[in-house]
């Protein structure tokens, strides 16, 4: 397998750095930060990729009298957050057998993150409770401007138990989710807005088939709950006007901080387990008839949803095996290609297209499919990361294909036969059974069981206004410590560029 880092790991990142006193010290100093760069085949101060091992990655330092390899792990822990392992930058070595077998030895870290809101995400940690990030913007402040902690919530006493470290690590003076540098513990206020008499005497319902479990919504009647792990936002709507034939519905809406107003929601079944909807433009304190007019619904961005639990799946579009080069990465081709007997998977692989050398392989299982003015949208799951993405393409015919990634939520006006990769049909799909052409597909009707079994995936969220396309907002942790004999910890945090 060649080494390269993929777009998930590329970009920008910070650095915390203290002088060598000691780990005792660190509390008292004044923390800085340097900058990072993670490009397609290196990283900065650290060296170019070399070789991949499983989730180890060998980079090789050529700033040295010699060149000389290191072994580091990535890991990718939220949408924003990637945790690095490594040993001290002072240790490399000569051969390439020793440092692969350092890797068995990593255990320090490095957190990077993707920079935009307060809150810049959250993992699993020890014993049940999670690690949070967070950012603070006030540069005057002496405190770290980047924090890690713990948490954990405690659903039967209502409270959330919630330690800070002494720095922007995720070790320093933090024991476990109540004994750190800095605790709180946290309880919900009351709510302290009533919902007005009109939406209780007018409660209508959202449509049988959207009911359920969701991939970050659950909708029971005519509630629907909403929480957004990109700008980490929670959204309460209740439907008070109904109307199935358009998909528009005259909604209450109410965040987490209790910021309520009546707005239209346009909900859309795309695919027998995948929904879409986005809101208005227009937020009103009171009841408008208004409100789902067309001026007010112009360039809105969707929100894909996929159904938790499936009664069925929904097979791919394309059936066979597809190659092309990639346009915006020059000298390297691209492999799409299908299951004949299980059509919901689908294959992508991405090689030197001179050697043949492979950079990258991924698996994706396809959750739904529709066509809109002239192209189709994709929405799968990664199965490496078990994150949601989306492809708009365009068949041409069995033997020519154009595609192009679309984001987490299916961005509109993306043209793939002008933006995208175009892909010639070299064979058949893998698998025993002939590869049929590929064919328009339409969403099976059935009335959804409810089966909550499980608590759907949380995004937590801050309330922006975005032009364009959606609910959402992008939003899109361990200090480094330098001493002869120990192993060092980082803190990279990712600016958005």
């Amino acid at each position: 397998v060649g080494c390269y880092f993929s777009a998930e790991f590329q970009g920008e990142f910070v650095t915390q750095e203290v002088s060598g006193k000691g780990v005792g010290s660190m509390a008292n100093e004044s923390i800085q930060y340097s900058t990072i760069n993670i490009t397609f085949n290196a990283i900065s101060v650290w060296g170019y990729c070399h070789k991949k091992v499983g989730d180890n990655v060998l980079l090789m330092d050529r700033s040295r009298y010699k060149d000389c390899t290191r072994c580091f792990r990535l890991l990718r822990r939220s949408r924003n957050v990637i945790e690095v392992f490594s040993e001290a930058l002072d240790r490399c070595y000569m051969s390439e057998s020793a440092a692969l077998a350092s890797c068995d030895t990593l255990n320090s870290t490095s957190i990077l993150y993707h920079l935009t809101y307060n809150c810049l995400g959250s993992w699993p940690g020890p014993n049940g409770s999670n690690y949070l990030a967070l950012w603070s913007n006030n540069v005057d402040d002496d405190r770290p401007q980047y924090r890690c902690g713990l948490f954990h919530i405690d659903n039967k006493k209502g409270k959330t138990y919630m330690a800070f470290s002494s720095d922007s690590s995720c070790t320093q003076d933090l024991n476990n989710s109540t004994s750190g540098y800095e605790t709180l513990i946290l309880s919900k206020s009351p709510n302290q807005k009533k919902v007005p008499d009109y939406v209780k005497t007018h409660v209508a319902t959202f449509p049988k088939w959207a009911q359920g479990v969701w991939e970050e919504s659950l909708i029971v009647n005519g509630t629907m709950t909403f929480t957004d792990l990109n700008g980490y936002n929670s959204y309460t709507f209740i439907t008070i006007e109904s109307n199935e034939e358009t998909g528009r519905y005259v909604v209450y809406s109410k965040d987490q901080c209790e910021q309520a107003a009546f707005v239209c929601l346009m909900m859309r079944q795309r695919s027998e387990n995948v929904l879409e909807f986005t809101r208005g433009m227009v937020f009103s304190p009171i009841y408008q008839e208004n409100l789902c007019d067309d001026p007010n619904l112009d360039n809105l961005v969707w929100m894909t949803q996929a159904r938790i639990e499936r009664v069925v799946e929904s097979p791919c579009p394309i059936t066979g095996q597809y190659t092309g080069m990639i346009t915006d990465l020059s000298g390297m081709c691209a492999e799409l290609s299908s299951n004949c007997n299980t059509r919901e998977i689908m294959y992508f692989k991405v090689s030197d297209c001179e050697s043949g050398e492979l950079y990258e392989e991924r698996t994706y299982l396809c959750l739904g499919q529709w066509e809109e003015k002239g192209v189709m949208y994709t929405y799968t799951m990664r199965n490496d990361t078990s994150t949601n993405e989306c492809f708009v393409g365009l068949i041409v015919n069995d033997e020519e294909i154009y595609i192009k990634e679309a984001g987490d939520h299916c961005i509109r006006n993306i043209d793939p036969k002008t933006e995208g990769m175009r892909l010639y049909k070299k064979g058949q799909c893998y698998g025993n059974s002939p590869s049929p052409a590929p064919t328009p597909l339409k969403p099976i009707p059935h009335n959804p069981i409810m089966k909550i079994t499980t608590t759907p995936r949380s995004r937590i969220s801050a309330t922006t206004q975005v032009s364009g396309n959606a609910v959402s907002s992008s939003v899109s942790y361990r200090s480094r410590t330098f001493t002869n004999l120990m192993l060092f910890i980082t803190i990279l945090v990712a600016f958005l560029v």
